[in-house]
C-alpha cells in the first residue's frame, strides 16, 4: 500500500495530469512503483513512477521531463520517471527481468479516477 503525504500525493495526482495530458491516446498505464508503493519509503525517498504508452516515439519525453525538471510540479518532490512501450515491458516479463518482475509484483496503477488505466496492452 502505498505510503504518500498528502502534500506528495497532490503532487503526483498533479503528475499524472500532465501525462495524461501530453501523452493522450498514447498512454496505457502510469504506475507507482518503488518504495512508496511498498510502504517502506524514508522522507527523503523519491517517487517512482513508469509510464506505459502505445509508441515511444510518440512521447514528448521533453514536456514529460522539464515538467518534473523545472518544478513546475510546485512541491520540492523528486520524482522519478520510467517510459516503457506496453508490448517491450510484456516481453520483459515473459523474460523474468528482476525490475519488470518488481513493479509488476509491488507496482499500484495510479489515475485520475477508477479504471482509467490498464497494466498494459
Amino acid at each position: 500500500m502505498a505510503s504518500l503525504t498528502k502534500t506528495e500525493q497532490t503532487a503526483l495526482d498533479r503528475t499524472i495530469q500532465h501525462i495524461c495530458d501530453v501523452c493522450r491516446d498514447n498512454l496505457i498505464s502510469v504506475i507507482l512503483y518503488g518504495s512508496k508503493a511498498r510502504g517502506d519509503s524514508l522522507p527523503e525517498s523519491d517517487i517512482d513512477i513508469m509510464i506505459l504508452v502505445r509508441n515511444r516515439d510518440k512521447v514528448d519525453r521533453d514536456k514529460l521531463y522539464d515538467f518534473l525538471l523545472l518544478d513546475d510540479v510546485g512541491y520540492d518532490i523528486n520524482i522519478s520517471l520510467n517510459i516503457y512501450e506496453g508490448e517491450y515491458f510484456n516481453q520483459l516479463s515473459t523474460m523474468h527481468v528482476p525490475f519488470v518482475k518488481n513493479v509488476l509484483k509491488e507496482g499500484e496503477l495510479q489515475g485520475m479516477g477508477e479504471g482509467d488505466f490498464c497494466w498494459a496492452m
